[in-house]
């Protein structure tokens, strides 16, 4: 457990009290330090100007580091202490804070306000580093939050539909076709009947009885005007197997929908002739998927058997 604390305080700036904050801070100007001086006992071999300026500059380095771990108090106090290490380290009289160079001062005031300018520049970046995963966490809670409450209703309308009603998520989801399919069938305001004559067609061939086929094209016209008025047009198509189980095919290319809602919404309206509603009370079985590309609806019936599919 004191290992497991260590590393999250580690993780979390914020779990670490001001005071090791504090020695942390000065722990990267001293490890600055180090390295600054080694730079200079390296390059004294080189040059006669102990005194190199442009190491000044990586004293900014643990200022910037600090203030993108801590904010910008402590990212202001390592600068000052980082000032002062340029200053006894790097400026004549060696080992002092006693400034009498003009070149220097300027040094020092220009490496103050540029030091500033980074702390409120890092900070900001920190803040909107925050905010955007605040924001990324809160999104991800949101979808996982409409993904349950989906998962919740899909549920709750199949069982009140008696599993009748199935609300896809993907084409897996959807039935496999019958064995035996019709062509393709255009669907727009103008030719809706059609789908509905080559269900006709169908019907008469397996020997449906009246009733049962008038409640499957009840249902199929009802689905190929909602393609049509909501979907912009589509294509629907027919399935059968010889034992007389009929699939109707219905696909538009709109927008898509929320079956959920949808169906949700007419059943609270108790509408026995609204969309799905109407299709329910018509048909075995219904699929409905929908996607911003489109709505795929699939009805089954069986028009011989009077025993309901599974």
């Amino acid at each position: 457990m004191p290992v497991r604390n260590a590393v999250l305080t580690l993780k979390d700036p914020k779990r670490l009290p001001g005071v090791f904050q504090v020695v942390l801070s000065a722990l990267t100007v001293g490890l600055t330090t180090l390295f600054v001086y080694a730079l200079q006992i390296y390059l004294y071999k080189h040059t006669a100007d102990r005194h190199v300026r442009p190491f000044g500059i990586l004293y900014l380095l643990p200022t910037a580091i600090v203030t993108r771990c801590y904010g910008k108090r402590l990212g202001l106090f390592t600068l000052g202490a980082s000032s002062i290490a340029m200053i006894w380290f790097l400026m004549p009289p060696d080992y002092g804070l006693t400034i009498s160079d003009p070149r220097d001062i300027a040094e020092s005031i220009v490496f103050g306000v540029v030091g500033v300018i980074l702390i409120v520049a890092v900070d900001a970046m920190r803040n909107n580093i925050k905010l955007m995963e605040k924001l990324g966490s809160a999104d991800a809670e949101m979808r996982d939050v409409g993904q349950r409450q989906q998962l919740l209703l899909r549920e709750l309308l199949a069982s009140a539909t008696g599993r009748r009603l199935k609300v896809c998520e993907s084409v897996s989801d959807l039935p496999p076709r019958r064995l035996s399919c019709g062509p393709r069938v255009p669907i727009s305001l103008q030719n809706v009947r059609s789908l509905c004559s080559a269900v006709r067609d169908v019907a008469v061939q397996l020997g449906s009885t009246e009733d049962k086929m008038f409640s499957l094209l009840t249902a199929v016209s009802e689905a190929a005007m909602n393609a049509a008025v909501h979907g912009g047009g589509g294509e629907g198509f027919v399935c059968w197997d010889s034992d007389g189980t009929v699939q109707v095919w219905v696909e538009d290319h709109g927008r898509g929908m929320i079956p959920i809602e949808r169906v949700s919404q007419e059943m609270a309206m108790d509408g026995a002739g609204l969309g799905y509603l109407l299709m329910l009370n018509t048909v075995e079985r219904i699929w409905v998927m929908s996607k911003s590309t489109g709505t795929t609806v699939v009805l089954q019936h069986n028009l011989v058997s009077d025993t309901s599919l599974d």
